[in-house]
């Protein structure tokens, strides 16, 4: 089974243009298996940044996400349906974590595309 992953992008700017720093995390909401039993990605915080303005993963590389809509996946002690959380801190303002599904197509979003879903 090919796992599919959707990029999360987002710019981070004040109200003159100038590129904002900041951190947070995206935790999966459970465990999540493949149709063979391996686990595809474990319901721990990942570590993301925004560096220069752009939302990225702790380590730099573009922030990529495991899709939550494919077939096939099992996450722990549920039967289908999983999500992810994220909490922000951008500048001085700390952002109310919300929640979201991530969608396999396209194969890149907006973070604030997904705030509403």
């Amino acid at each position: 089974m090919a796992l599919v992953y959707t990029t999360i992008t987002q710019d981070f700017t004040d109200g003159s243009g100038a590129a904002l720093s900041g951190a947070g995390w995206v935790e999966p909401s459970a465990d999540v298996y493949s149709s063979s039993g391996a686990l595809a990605i474990p319901g721990t915080q990942i570590l993301i940044a925004i560096v220069a303005g752009e939302l990225v993963l702790k380590t730099g590389a573009p922030l990529s996400l495991l899709a939550t809509d494919q077939s096939g996946l099992k996450p722990e002690g549920m039967t289908a349906f999983w999500y992810y959380t994220i909490s922000l801190s951008v500048g001085n303002q700390v952002a109310v974590p919300w929640s979201f599904q991530l969608p396999s197509s396209p194969s890149s979003v907006s973070l604030w595309s997904l705030a509403s879903s």
